[in-house]
């Protein structure tokens, strides 16, 4: 997923301190994009939204309400009829696994997707 800086403090674990996992992200955004209809409340969010596009907002984010950093955008999905549109999403590169606010959350949906696919990895891997 990361690798955090040798030297840092674990307890006080700060965004320059983390350096991401290139093949982790691709994977991460691989399960959200194969799992995206699956994600309740972003389902809840294209019904109300209608048409356009509704963000997947990192679960670490606080109740919105607004402005939300980007930092905490996983991505965004289209949105026709109060729909998402299959095949429509877009991860948003500025999206961060670790911030000053803590590690990323994933909504469950996706989350489970998630372990599901890096139990498999893991047990296609020679020991």
């Amino acid at each position: 997923m990361a690798v955090v800086r040798e030297g840092a403090d674990p307890d006080v674990l700060a965004p320059a301190d983390v350096q991401e996992n290139g093949p982790f992200l691709r994977l991460l955004s691989r399960v959200v994009f194969e799992n995206i209809d699956q994600c309740g409340s972003l389902r809840r969010e294209a019904e109300i939204q209608g048409s356009g596009y509704v963000f997947l907002l990192d679960e670490r984010t606080p109740g919105p309400g607004g402005r939300v950093n980007r930092d905490d955008i996983v991505g965004a999905v289209e949105v026709s009829s109060g729909e998402p549109v299959a095949g429509s999403y877009q991860h948003n590169p500025r999206h961060r696994l670790f911030t000053a606010a803590g590690w990323f959350r994933l909504p469950t949906e996706i989350e489970a997707a998630l372990y599901s696919r890096l139990r498999a990895r893991a047990n296609d891997q020679p020991a």
